[in-house]
């Protein structure tokens, strides 16, 4: 049900928007709004993350290892370890939220529930009179995204008052940038493979530093 009505919020919005457009600038609207999905659904796998770790993030949800994913349906997406037998276990969800008319193109990540529902967050701060006011708003990040080719890049931060600019993470700077590679259909195999190849290999530098000590 709460599912439904953040669909629903979603729909009652776009429609309000659409509904000032002309049938022309309608179309190119839908038009634009289908590529720039098409450009986002799918399954990713990671190539690299880096920049300041999420304190709160789960320690075992290493994105980096065989198996985890992205995988972006629904207008959500969700990180999760996909086993040899297809079970998967999910890390978080995300609502995203793309504006695919700015430059560089925007996206705000807003964290839900296995339902769908936003989370949200109680902040307090002092207002211009010294008295304290408390907030309460959804819990999200906010970022900049690009995809080039079978690549998407997200560059985000943890404060949803800092959107990043560019795709670039500091030290100190409460961003992380995630590079993430398109996974084809029918390429599971082929996936399964590379994967078994990268695990082969640490086998085998792990392997030979046990030598190395063994010969000292």
């Amino acid at each position: 049900m709460r599912k439904t009505l953040l669909w629903a919020g979603a729909f009652v919005l776009a429609v309000a928007f659409t509904g000032c457009m002309s049938p022309e600038e309608k179309a190119k609207y839908e038009a634009d709004k289908k590529a720039a999905w098409d450009q986002l659904n799918g399954k990713w796998k990671v190539v690299s993350r880096e920049g300041d770790k999420d304190e709160d993030a789960d320690p075992d949800a290493d994105v980096t290892k065989a198996g985890f994913y992205y995988i972006i349906e629904n207008e959500i997406m969700r990180d999760a370890f996909i086993d040899k037998d297809g079970k998967e276990e999910v890390y978080t969800r995300q609502l995203l939220r793309p504006t695919w008319t700015k430059d560089p193109k925007q996206v705000d990540l807003v964290y839900v529930d296995d339902k769908g529902k936003p989370m949200t967050q109680r902040t307090t701060k002092k207002g211009i009179t010294g008295k304290k006011k408390t907030t309460t708003s959804e819990l999200k990040n906010v970022g900049v995204y690009k995809v080039e080719g079978d690549i998407l890049t997200i560059c985000a931060s943890y404060d949803d008052s800092k959107r990043p600019t560019d795709f670039t993470a500091p030290p100190g700077s409460g961003r992380y940038v995630l590079k993430l590679e398109r996974v084809k259909d029918g390429s599971k195999k082929e996936e399964e493979k590379k994967d078994d190849k990268k695990e082969e290999k640490k086998d085998e530098k792990k392997d030979e530093k046990k030598d190395e000590k063994k010969g000292k």
